[in-house]
């Protein structure tokens, strides 16, 4: 999916994201772990643009899910077009190559003293292709901190168009729920790499 289609989707449109469907654990500081998924565009009642990702056996896409502490990583399938990841707040989303085979990560930063930064550092092997630290947007941070929102929040989603070169598009979504990814865009943007 590229930035062009994505920003389609900005101010007016909405995400759905089936959270509990990709949702992982583990114990291993590098988790090996992702989802196939695929996507639909639909309408809802009020006639906007609804973006909606759901589990699909060999799907187009891959979802690579979140894990505090961890560096989650899913190895790219020839029948993968595009992959996502969230929700980010300071975590980096990185596409690269590793063993031969292209990855897709998310890497948890939630302080200087995270034992899995130095891991995933010290893997050898990684040619990185695209990393960006992602953080909200400016515009963002006043629905993060309005104590009228409360029961929502704000989470980033990075999706990424795996076809040469690498493009990034984040997405900053004012949620329905406060632990949740669904919910309304509030902004559309290109990334570059770090």
């Amino acid at each position: 999916m590229k930035y062009e289609y994505l920003r389609t989707f900005a101010h007016n449109g909405m995400v759905e994201i089936p959270e509990a469907q990709l949702r992982t654990t583990g114990t291993d500081l590098n988790l090996e772990k992702g989802f196939d998924i695929t996507k639909m565009e639909k309408k809802d009642q009020s006639s906007r643009p609804v973006l909606t990702f759901s589990r699909m056996i060999n799907g187009p896409g891959l979802w690579v899910p979140y894990l505090a502490q961890k560096n989650i990583f899913a190895y790219v399938s020839n029948y993968h077009f595009w992959a996502a990841s969230g929700p980010f707040s300071g975590c980096v989303f990185e596409v690269g190559e590793m063993n031969g085979r292209k990855y897709v990560a998310h890497l948890s930063r939630e302080g200087k003293n995270d034992r899995n930064i130095g891991e995933w550092e010290n893997l050898g092997g990684r040619r990185v292709l695209f990393t960006k630290r992602i953080m909200f947007t400016e515009p963002m941070m006043h629905f993060r901190e309005d104590k009228k929102n409360q029961g929502g929040a704000v989470a980033s989603i990075a999706i990424a168009n795996l076809n040469e070169p690498i493009t990034v598009t984040q997405f900053d979504v004012r949620t329905n729920t406060a632990d949740g990814m669904s919910g309304r865009i509030m902004s559309v943007q290109k990334l570059e790499s770090d």
